[in-house]
């Protein structure tokens, strides 16, 4: 049977949920000998060379800068501001254990995610269990999102009693402990196995231990993970997508009135919602391209679509190059948000503009404190510039006085 764990030690610590990379096994033939020398190859290794850190600096500045005044705005304008504040955090974990992880092992050959899974038993148990958990949790933060948003512009009567903050903390206490239950399995199928290359090198594996389990581990489990991390979190969000366009487009004037009841900074929300629809539709965007992904993998895994012995290279170059693509553009999709905010809230905008501007009153004020520093040591010492001053002075009225006893008269002072 083929393990998942082989090509994603840890269950995808090193990738996105690909539960149905069945290539691996498939492509352990001698048509694909001549694979590394494909083009697509090369460029999907320049994607994960150098795209990737820039990718994870932009998404570190981006969201640890967001955390903030997101938290600000689901407290002044809209509660559902702080499912984002919360999926920051998640993007955050995601794009160090993920994208750090693949660019860290392409460039030194060592994958960081392995070498944590096995340090000990329970490391090996945990670390899985943590990290699939939030790729999990990041998709159902979108879905609760989507849902406030649809509540907030199919029925905006509603949306003072509906996105409340106590209600979405009441929302994602629940999701996190659904999704805690879901990847129980983790503690008891996974553990440290040792095994012996030679009588004096032993190794010790993170693996799949459950022996009378396989059929849940390459069957049952890789479809819930499917169905609970991408197909019905796209489901509900598309739905939602296009509820809220629909009701978008309605203007009633009549709930803008009694909105002004509740919400001082109708502009502000107005504009938010603008924010949370293009996080929707980017979102539809990845996971549908990633259930094509699987789909096609799946297909050509299971022969289904037979390729010949003389393209098996090429395609499991494509392949590759496809899977780097997409997990650019999911990385894209963690890490751009905050140019999200900052391209569609005019509130977001003000409070990067004012720590914009006391950063820069904190570098000039350092560069004054700088500037007399360096001139004091340049200063003559007080002592000296006061004998300078009664010196000067003592000249001046010596010169005054011999010119008014006339030349040749010697005034003594």
């Amino acid at each position: 049977m083929y393990d998942l764990r082989l090509d994603n030690p840890g269950t995808n610590v090193s990738g996105m949920a690909d539960y149905y990379d069945y290539l691996g096994s498939l492509y352990e033939n001698p048509c694909s000998k001549d694979y590394f020398n494909q083009s697509e190859v090369k460029v999907s290794d320049i994607i994960q060379r150098y795209i990737f850190p820039i990718i994870l600096f932009i998404g570190t500045v981006g969201n640890l800068t967001s955390i903030r005044y997101l938290h600000n705005l689901s407290v002044n304008v809209w509660s559902t501001c702080l499912y984002l504040t919360v999926l920051c955090l998640i993007d955050l974990v995601t794009l160090y254990v993920d994208c750090g992880n693949k660019w860290f092992e392409i460039v030194s050959g060592i994958n960081l995610s392995v070498k944590i899974s096995e340090t000990s038993g329970a490391v090996c148990k945990v670390y899985p269990f943590i990290f699939q958990f939030f790729l999990h949790l990041n998709p159902w933060i979108v879905v609760s999102t989507s849902v406030e948003l649809t509540i907030a512009s199919k029925f905006p009567h509603l949306t003072y009693k509906m996105c409340t903050r106590e209600r979405a903390k009441a929302v994602m206490l629940l999701t996190t402990v659904l999704l805690l239950c879901l990847n129980m399995p983790y503690f008891w199928t996974y553990g440290l196995v040792k095994y012996a290359e030679t009588p004096d090198h032993v190794i010790t594996v993170c693996v799949y231990i459950e022996e009378f389990s396989e059929y849940f581990r390459d069957t049952i489990w890789p479809f819930i993970n499917l169905a609970v991390g991408h197909i019905a979190p796209l489901l509900v969000v598309t739905a939602c997508f296009f509820i809220t366009i629909s009701s978008y487009l309605k203007s009633d004037s009549a709930c803008k009135v009694k909105l002004e009841k509740y919400f001082m900074d109708l502009k502000s929300l107005k504009q938010l919602k603008v924010t949370f629809i293009i996080i929707c539709l980017f979102y539809v965007i990845v996971v549908t391209m990633k259930i094509l992904l699987v789909i096609v993998n799946y297909l050509i895994a299971q022969k289904i679509i037979i390729i010949p012995c003389s393209l098996h290279s090429h395609v499991k170059a494509v392949m590759k190059l496809l899977g780097s693509l997409w997990d650019m553009l999911f990385y894209l999709f963690l890490s751009v948000k905050f140019f999200i905010y900052l391209a569609t809230c005019k509130r977001f905008r003000c409070e990067i503009y004012q720590l914009l501007c006391w950063i820069g009153r904190g570098l000039h004020r350092r560069d004054r404190v700088t500037l007399t520093s360096g001139n004091r040591y340049d200063a003559k010492p007080l002592m000296q510039h006061g004998n300078n001053v009664r010196n000067s002075v003592s000249y001046s009225r010596r010169k005054d006085l011999a010119g008014d006893a006339g030349p040749g008269v010697t005034t003594a002072v």
